[in-house]
């Protein structure tokens, strides 16, 4: 028997069923889930067609159109606590529908539970359905969507008393209950984690409601530069070469022509590789060197600026902020997809035309705050090594590292030798060994050995740290079936792939820095700065500040953001205020 066979689901089309719903909801006390179907996945240009509720086994589908006021009405009533999956997103369109917030501390989300808990494991409703609840019960839906595929039905289109569309509707908000259910249980060590996450996600919508400014005349003169540019690129490659930026396969045959030998394969293993790695170490190749700027200026005019300009609204864009969907919970920016957003560099100097296109708003500045060497910090907090953190305690880090292992006082900070040892620490962090390190720093291993060998030996509190990892993490996977380690901050469980348990460092480390971050933004808008911040990036927070309060706004977010006491290497944060993100520094 299916897991689901004694669940009624109701469609609200008449009075009698709009005053059956009532009576249910006021006789429905132990939490309520909540969903809606809309006409697409924009939050902040879509319409809510259905608003469903449901509990371990009634669920109601309610058409806006016609009954919204029955929802809003119930939405008012009710006390208790609401279970959503993915609550970011039917907040805003329930918000946005009835013109006033709600409680948001009744407010629980299911997919949030489920990040905190495994995020090996997905966390979609479907998936975790079909591994928690009944597989019967997910492969259902093919039904609804064979019936879309077969009439071109869109969400937008589907016909609102079409049964399979309010059913399955209805059945999420019965399957979001049960599975809250099942967290709940779970939620024991990691239910401070789950708390941070949910304050952060609400944090995180006020941004995306805000938006960030773009200029867009600016960004419109820009791409046409850069699409000057590749016509020009392209064509160089065509007269001198024969061949298109975008035949791999001719461009490694004549790169093999001429001497350069390549090894690198596919991840498919089908043929050689031709990516950035490639061609950054053919640098000598005139054409490698074509090819690549032809690809560096590619994706910063398609991955990057048509995408301001298309998804711009008056000037505003309202990326999606994803605060928890990393495997380590690093918040990650999408849609576009400003995460990725390019440095500055010697090797490519565009990439600051990027960042020009952001600008405060009439009458505004930007003020931007960058933690100082987060991850790091984590590092040496985290590995106990006395050697690390009396390093962060005066002077520049790295600086500090590469005197103690050359054993030389006088490095500076524009040494070889401490870009070297930054490579080094950020290798180990992200799990790398020799060779990889080697490799990336573009030294022979040879060279590199004697290198690793002192680092190692200056401070041995780097190699505890990931024996302890490594062994907690096999004893649970012993006893409990799973690697995990978990936050010495919030007690998030931080999972590993089977066999790949020293991913769990970087893992500690990155989601270390990660709840800094997000504590920090909660202490932001708890001093009153959260109508100001408008982009979360990396290990960055954007705010968009009156010019006549910027000075205090800069003072107050470097105080709140820095910390002596928190860890036992103190946090610091540097603060710029400018007109342009791209002039930081500047």
């Amino acid at each position: 028997m299916s897991a689901l066979s004694n669940v009624q689901i109701q469609l609200v089309d008449s009075v009698a069923q709009a005053s059956r719903f009532m009576t249910w909801l006021g006789e429905t006390n132990d939490g309520i889930g909540v969903d809606t179907e809309t006409t697409g996945l924009d939050k902040f240009k879509d319409k809510i067609r259905l608003i469903q509720f449901g509990d371990d086994n009634t669920g109601w589908a309610i058409p806006w159109e016609t009954w919204g006021g029955v929802a809003i009405e119930a939405l008012g009533k009710y006390n208790g606590d609401m279970y959503m999956h993915n609550a970011k997103y039917d907040t805003a369109l329930i918000e946005k529908a009835m013109g006033r917030k709600l409680d948001r501390t009744k407010i629980h989300d299911t997919m949030m539970m489920a990040r905190v808990l495994d995020s090996t494991q997905s966390a979609a409703l479907k998936s975790l359905t079909a591994r928690l609840i009944d597989p019967k019960a997910a492969a259902a839906q093919t039904v609804l969507d064979d019936a879309m595929s077969a009439n071109k039905w869109t969400w937008a289109t589907v016909p609102i008393d079409f049964q399979w569309y309010w059913f399955y509707g209805g059945l999420d908000t019965v399957l979001t209950r049960r599975i809250a259910r099942h967290f709940d249980s779970q939620l024991t060590t990691a239910r401070p984690a789950y708390e941070l996450e949910m304050s952060a996600q609400w944090i995180a919508l006020g941004m995306e409601q805000k938006g960030v400014m773009t200029d867009q005349a600016y960004t419109r003169s820009t791409l046409d530069a850069f699409e000057a540019n590749l016509e020009e690129l392209r064509i160089w490659v065509q007269d001198n070469y024969g061949v298109t930026p975008g035949s791999d396969v001719k461009i490694i045959e004549i790169l093999q022509r001429d001497g350069c030998h390549l090894t690198k394969m596919t991840k498919s293993k089908s043929r050689l590789a031709l990516d950035a790695e490639v061609l950054e170490a053919q640098a000598h190749h005139p054409l490698a060197q074509v090819i690549l700027q032809y690809r560096r200026v590619g994706k910063l005019a398609g991955t990057y600026l048509e995408n301001f300009i298309s998804m711009a609204d008056d000037g505003i864009l309202r990326p999606n902020i994803n605060t928890c969907q990393a495997r380590t919970g690093r918040m990650s920016v999408d849609t576009p997809a400003l995460q990725t957003l390019p440095r500055k560099s010697d090797d490519n100097p565009l990439a600051i035309a990027v960042r020009n296109c952001f600008v405060a708003r009439d009458g505004n500045v930007l003020v931007l705050c960058d933690f100082d060497q987060i991850e790091a910090r984590m590092f040496a907090h985290l590995a106990r090594d006395p050697r690390m953190i009396a390093a962060f305690m005066e002077g520049d880090f790295f600086t500090n590292m590469a005197r103690m292992i050359y054993g030389d006082p006088t490095i500076v900070k524009s040494d070889l030798r401490r870009q070297l040892t930054k490579n080094a620490i950020y290798a180990i962090a992200y799990g790398s060994g020799l060779e990889k390190f080697c490799i990336t720093a573009g030294i022979s291993m040879d060279e590199g050995r004697p290198f690793w060998n002192a680092l190692h030996s200056m401070f041995p509190g780097i190699k505890s740290f990931q024996r302890e990892v490594n062994s907690i993490a096999l004893q649970r996977k012993a006893s409990e079936g799973v690697p995990y380690v978990l936050s010495p901050i919030t007690g998030r469980r931080h999972v590993a792939d089977d066999r790949k348990e020293y991913t769990l460092v970087n893992y500690m480390i990155q989601g270390t820095a990660a709840e800094v971050l997000k504590m920090k933004l909660i202490e932001l808008d708890n001093v009153g700065l959260g109508e100001y911040m408008v982009l979360p990036v990396h290990d960055e927070v954007i705010f968009d500040v009156p010019k006549e309060d910027a000075a205090d706004v800069a003072a107050v977010v470097k105080e709140t953001m820095e910390d002596k006491d928190l860890f036992s290497v103190p946090l610091t944060a540097g603060v710029d205020i400018t007109s342009r993100w791209g002039q930081k520094g500047s």
